[in-house]
Formats: structure tokens, sequence, C-alpha cells
């Protein structure tokens, strides 16, 4: 079902072996692997969540070993079950769905647990490793944040100006930046306010890096001003760093959240536009023939003759009448008579001109329209395709025979005043032209005197 919805493989793959994870050939570290292991662990949460508090207790130490490969550490599993809990009683009091009473995951017995986690490894990853920017030019710094960052288990990019720090965001899209204000080359402020300017910046944790906020308060409240979170000061402290990422990571996490709500609803809007545009083109074109259907004529017609007003410009308008159409339906029958009116629409698109429009009116009835032409232009046209039909001998299954047109046209005289009378004015001809034999032109008179 997920294949059918289009979903892409990596979560299909996952999904597909959450119930025999052993038959999985996932890379070790990949986003697979890393997306299985989350699957396999929100399971097994959901499940300790119906079992006594001796169980879960127990349980849990096997859950923790698994986060750990999700760099999720035993403190950050408690809170993360605990807001599980929570987000479970809120959903089902709304549903109104019992729920049972349990007790949270941070409340339950450590004295079964006996496993360490390396607090210099994992103790400041919350979530999954995120991509990192640190843009810094002094080496010491850099080589200080990019350790720190990377020991906490994080992809790090260095940039050493603010054009580069620009191309890195695009090429790499980086959760967090660390950004320093003493840069000689480049003005951080104004990085600050570009990536604030850019769409995917909006989304970026930011963190300053200042020699010091007593000396100068106004700087700092500045970049917090333009879009920064968060500031950390030079010497940079490692204990103080790990413990404001942290805290940033939550804000991390929850803004990839809303960027990842915020594309599916673009993706939905996209796809819903195009379905309302798919409905709307639907509403204007013949079903058998592919030809714009008389609503859509009487739309470009009403168009057509404003322009034609405000320019100036001569306006035409012909009428199209298949002779003796019934016959073909009685003899042959209506799919040859389908055939017919389609291999015939066909032949009226490729005789026109370019800026003439073709319609299907109804039946075996259709229009066209031809902008910037007068009544001289317009009987060539209307010849041109009589001769072309009468020529052409239509072949449907077994069926072949020709068919010939009537056609009444008639120009935008000054006696006509609407687009009404301009129709009227072509029909009425196309009635002589069927009055008169048939397989004829007739073009209405440039004045009723």
């Amino acid at each position: 079902m997920m294949r059918e919805w289009g979903l892409p493989k990596l979560f299909t793959d996952s999904v597909l072996y959450c119930e025999n994870p052993e038959q999985a050939r996932f890379a070790e570290g990949s986003r697979s692997a890393r997306l299985l292991a989350s699957l396999i662990l929100s399971r097994q949460l959901a499940a300790l969540c119906f079992q006594s508090e001796s169980e879960r207790a127990t349980g849990f130490i096997a859950l923790s070993t698994l986060a750990q490969t999700l760099d999720i550490d035993e403190a950050n599993l408690k809170l993360l079950s605990d807001q599980m809990l929570s987000e479970w009683e809120k959903w089902s009091k709304m549903l109104t769905l019992p729920v049972p009473e349990v007790k949270p995951f941070s409340a339950l017995d450590n004295s079964a647990q006996s496993t360490e986690v390396d607090p210099e490894s994992n103790h400041a990853k919350a979530f999954n490793s995120i991509e990192a920017l640190v843009v810094e030019e002094d080496p010491a710094t850099c080589l200080v944040l990019e350790k720190l960052l990377t020991k906490s288990g994080h992809q790090v990019t260095v940039a050493h100006s603010g054009k580069l720090a620009l191309e890195s965001v695009l090429r790499r899209a980086p959760q967090l930046v660390i950004i320093s204000l003493a840069m000689s080359h480049t003005d951080g402020m104004d990085l600050i306010r570009k990536l604030r300017n850019i769409q995917m910046g909006r989304y970026i944790y930011i963190y300053i890096c200042v020699t010091s906020v007593v000396d100068h308060p106004e700087i700092l409240q500045q970049a917090l001003d333009l879009g920064a979170d968060n500031f950390i000061t030079k010497p940079v402290d490692a204990s103080l760093l790990r413990a404001r990422l942290k805290a940033g990571m939550l804000e991390i996490h929850e803004r990839q959240q809303i960027k990842q709500a915020q594309e599916v609803l673009s993706q939905q809007y996209l796809e819903l536009s195009l379905a309302n545009q798919r409905a709307q083109e639907a509403s204007l074109t013949d079903m058998l023939t592919g030809l714009n259907n008389r609503r859509c004529a009487m739309q470009r017609l009403a168009q057509a003759w404003s322009d034609a007003e405000r320019g100036g410009k001569p306006l035409s308008l012909l009428i199209l009448d298949i002779d003796h159409f019934k016959a073909v339906n009685d003899s042959c029958g209506h799919e040859i008579g389908d055939e017919a009116l389609k291999q015939i629409a066909n032949i009226l698109l490729a005789t026109v001109r370019m800026q003439d429009m073709v319609f299907r009116y109804g039946g075996e009835e259709f229009l066209v329209l031809a902008p910037n032409t007068d009544a001289q232009k317009a009987v060539q046209l209307a010849e041109r395709i009589r001769l072309v039909i009468a020529g052409y001998a239509v072949q449907a299954s077994e069926h072949q025979f020709h068919l010939t047109v009537s056609i009444g046209l008639t120009e935008k005289y000054k006696h006509i005043g609407s687009v009404n009378a301009l129709l009227k004015a072509a029909d009425t001809a196309l009635y002589r032209a069927k009055e008169m034999g048939r397989n004829l032109v007739i073009s209405a008179p440039c004045s009723t005197e």
C-alpha cells in the first residue's frame, strides 16, 4: 500500500522488515538501518506500556541498549517515553478511548538497570545526529568546536567566510550553524540576516560565538533580534557547549518536524492545485474529440470580442455542420459516428491557422474562432476547410466513407452589437448553406440594409 502511494523506498523497506528485522541487509549506520531501529524501538516501547511495573523496568534495560544505537541516552529515552505517554493520554481523551493508567518511565525503579552510557559519546545527543556548520576563521576555535560536535555524533562542516557558509548551507542543509561575530572578512550579522531570509534558513538553529557578553551586550542583542537562537563565548567551554547543545536539540527536532509537516502540506497543496487544474480543464474539454467544448467556446468568444472592441481589429466566426451525419449513425452505428467526429476534429486542428481556435459546439457542429480576420480571409479559411474534409476518406473499423460540411460565417460588423448576435449571424448563414444544397460556404452580409 505504501508503495502504491508513492512513498520513498527508504520508508517502505524499513516497514517491510519491521516484523523480521533479521532479514534486513541494511548497512550499519545507514538511514534505513536507523529508521528500522526507530520503528522497532517504538513498537517495543508501546508494548511495555501494557506490562507490569517490574516487567517494564526490566524491559526498559533492553530498550536502552537499542536506543543507544540511535544516539539516545537513557535520560532522554525516559523523557521521550514520558512525552509519548502524555500524548497518548491526551489523544485518547480527545477520541474518547479508554487508556490504562501507566506510571511514567522516569519513575521506574532503576536498581535492575546496569547499562552505562558513555557521557562523552552520547550524553549530548537527544536525537539522531545532525548536520552542523561552523563559520569561524580562527583555527583553534574551529578545531575545538569541530571536535566537540563530532564527539557528540554530529556531522560537521567548517566554513571560513560568509560566502562559503552560504554555499555550504545550500549544499548540505545543516540543522545547526555556529557563527563567529569576530571574523575580519565576514559580517556575522549579515550572515544571520541572509540565512533568515531564505526558506531553508528559517529552520536552522543558530548559535553565535562572541568574545564577551558583558563588554558588548548590544552586539548580542542585535544578533538575537536578527534571528540568532543562542550564544556561546570564547574561549569555548566544552561542558557548557554540551549542555546548550542538549537543550538546543529539542528545538532543532521540533523545527525539523515543522519543516517536514510544511513540506507535506506544500506537496498536498500542489497536488490539490493540479487536481483542480485538471478538473477545470476537463470542464472545458469535449471528452470525445479532445477539443475545447461549448462552455469554453463562449468564454473565449467573449474574450475575443473584448479584445477586438478594445483594439479595433476584425474578428470572424465560423460554424460548421457535418452534412447528413444522422445517416452515418443510423447506417454504421454510433461508434463509427464517434470515430468520424474525432477524425474531423483532427482535420480541423491541422487545417486552421495558428491563431484560430477550434471548438466542438455540439453534436456534429464545430465552431472556429478567427481573431484578427475579416470576412474575406474567413471565407478563404472556410473554403480550405470544406475542400480538405470533402477530399478526406474517413476510416472507421471496416467502414470507409466521405463526408462534407456546410459552413456559415460572419465578421464582427458594426451592426452586430453582441456575442449572441455574432453567433446568430453565423448560424443564419449556416442555415442558408444547408438550404442551398449543403457542402457550401455562406458568409453573412456586412449590413442588414
